[in-house]
């Protein structure tokens, strides 16, 4: 099935029904690109409680624009607190994900991040630098420039550009779970 080729609702509609955190936690790899490769562990400690500050500041980016009125926030990981595997001590993933209900997730940059490492994080998930710039120019318009999809075999596809350029960027596969 080549991804590019679906709209929107389609990959929307094709998503998890149902979600719980649960779906989220465990062992998850990627292979984005020849450059860009992690591996991680998402554990119960990820699940987003203790930040109620940058919730509270930052209420409006949580609500992935895709799902107003659709479907409510299940929960937030706080991916800065996974563990990371195969990197040097003290790397963290500066991302939270925002699982809806619907299975759409948002993949929120940290609000606290500072502009140099935000703009760093933001060419990783790019192409190139016309990607970085397209990306760049969605978030300022959209609050984020990225859709994730929870598919119903717990693998999650990565999109960017939600609102318009819509395209597939890279898979996310769960090899395990864990209890929470």
């Amino acid at each position: 099935m080549n991804m590019n080729k679906l709209d929107r609702r389609q990959i929307i509609d094709a998503a998890k029904k149902t979600c719980t955190l649960d779906d989220l936690v465990g062992h998850r790899y990627c292979a984005a690109n020849a450059n860009f490769l992690f591996d991680f562990d998402i554990t119960p400690e990820c699940i987003m409680n203790g930040r109620e500050d940058v919730l509270q500041k930052n209420s409006n980016i949580f609500r992935h624009g895709v799902c107003h009125g659709n479907s409510e926030v299940v929960g937030i990981l706080n991916l800065s607190k996974c563990k990371l595997n195969h990197h040097p001590p003290g790397v963290t993933i500066p991302f939270f994900w925002v699982l809806h209900a619907n299975g759409v997730i948002k993949f929120v940059l940290d609000p606290e991040l500072p502009e140099e490492m935000a703009l760093r994080h933001t060419r990783l998930d790019s192409l190139n630098e016309e990607d970085t710039q397209k990306n760049i120019s969605h978030t300022n318009r959209h609050g984020c420039f990225c859709l994730g999809i929870l598919r119903p075999d717990g693998s999650i596809d990565r999109y960017n550009r939600w609102a318009e350029d819509l395209y597939f960027y890279y898979t996310i596969f769960r090899q395990n779970n864990y209890e929470l």
